[in-house]
């Protein structure tokens, strides 16, 4: 077993093993790519909100560079909150750099993406080798899972939903602003303000963005 796994079952008391065993297995299906692993330990909700297949494209397109850096990534955990329906339970990340690499990464010639029968594959390889004879500068982040249990079995809970719904309330209020609608602008401003949060920070994230949308302007 990995060391992170294993420091991942280390914490909290003998009660709340099976949630951070259900953690690490989600993060260590992740991290290799067994996206269908992965998504069966998702939160009922969270598979309503993205099916295997959305679930498997919302990660290819984070592009070669990411799906790398992923691989590469430790995690250690940190702080374990009971709420009054879930864990929260932060994992510290480290990886390269991802900036630096997507800056440090020559590319592939034109030529030779045309010629391969999978370009992605190929950008991937071209990546992968570049982090492989290349020393990058090391990057630390905080990542937040939320733990539910269902049925009498612990599941990964991202807030998918509630993530979709903020960007969706986003998405009405930029487009009633360009309307050029000032009062609908701020209800659909004040709109996202009330919506539920995820424990990802993604909505924390869009609320913050309709605070400053809705302050007054600096004299």
């Amino acid at each position: 077993m990995r060391p992170f796994l294993l420091a991942l079952l280390a914490i909290g008391c003998a009660g709340s093993l099976p949630p951070k065993r259900v953690l690490a297995d989600y993060l260590e299906a992740e991290q290799r790519g067994r996206y269908a692993d992965a998504h069966a330990l998702l939160a009922s909700d969270d598979q309503a909100a993205r099916s295997l297949d959305a679930y498997v494209e919302d990660h290819l397109r984070a592009g070669p560079v990411w799906l790398e850096v992923a691989e590469r990534t430790t995690f250690t955990p940190a702080a374990t909150t009971r709420l009054d329906d879930h864990l929260r339970v932060e994992v510290l990340a480290r990886h390269p750099d991802l900036r630096a690499v997507a800056e440090g990464v020559p590319g592939l010639p034109t030529e030779a993406l045309a010629r391969s029968t999978d370009p992605a594959a190929e950008m991937r390889r071209h990546v992968e080798a570049t982090l492989e004879t290349q020393a990058f500068p090391p990057a630390e982040e905080t990542l937040v899972y939320g733990l539910k249990e269902e049925e009498g079995a612990w599941r990964v809970w991202l807030g998918l939903a509630r993530q979709d719904a903020a960007v969706a309330a986003v998405r009405r209020a930029r487009a009633t602003a360009e309307a050029g609608d000032a009062d609908a602008t701020r209800q659909a401003w004040e709109a996202v303000l009330v919506l539920p949060e995820d424990p990802q920070g993604a909505v924390a994230t869009l609320k913050a963005e309709a605070r400053r949308q809705l302050a007054p302007p600096a004299p």
